[in-house]
């Protein structure tokens, strides 16, 4: 979990390397959608994911234009669905709206909606 102050901590005490927090959060992201995660904060995803962002894929953990890439994706995709929901309360039917969005919205650039590829580049980050 992020605390307030930006400490990246868990029961078991603070991530020390990216590729542990990244675990911790495919964990955390299964049991979110088995139902089974329990959650100790009232934290919406929202001010989460800008602290994850900011930590773990802000430069110079990845390139200027992927982090970029992260934050609209994030922005336009998880946010309008999910933002305001505390991650406790996430669903997998939440979940299922992000993909439902995904596979019905037109790209603003061709028109035409977002090749599965595409779509699974948004769901795999």
């Amino acid at each position: 979990m992020i605390t307030e102050t930006g400490t990246t901590t868990t029961e078991v005490g603070v991530m020390p390397t990216k590729k542990q927090a990244e675990a911790l959060l495919a964990k955390t992201l299964t049991e979110l959608n088995t139902n089974t995660f329990i959650g100790q904060s009232n934290t919406a995803l929202k001010p989460y994911m800008e602290k994850w962002l900011e930590i773990y894929l802000a430069p110079p953990h990845t390139s200027p234009s992927t982090y970029s890439n992260y934050q609209h994706q994030i922005k336009n995709h998880i946010y309008p669905v999910l933002g305001n929901v505390r991650i406790q309360d996430i669903k997998s039917a939440d979940i299922q709206k992000i993909y439902n969005k995904l596979f019905t919205e037109k790209s603003p650039v061709s028109g035409k909606t977002l090749a599965p590829k595409t779509i699974k580049k948004y769901v795999v980050f």
